[in-house]
């Protein structure tokens, strides 16, 4: 796809996003909300090897 912004021409290159077909039901403000199609995330985790006065341990936070 081609875009213009402030007069800089680029190509975007969209990824695709994956959907999932399954009911997903929640509530907002008392009302049931049901949702069919909803976009599936991928969420990337990054582990970080900590050390906190000489105690080891791991942290894994989202991208």
């Amino acid at each position: 796809m081609k875009l213009v912004y402030r007069g800089v021409r680029y190509d975007a290159n969209i990824a695709p996003v994956a959907v999932v077909d399954a009911p997903i039901t929640g509530q907002y403000r008392g009302a049931t909300l049901q949702f069919h199609n909803a976009a599936k995330l991928s969420m990337m985790q990054r582990v970080l090897h900590l050390v906190y006065r000489g105690v080891a341990f791991d942290e894994a936070i989202a991208l």
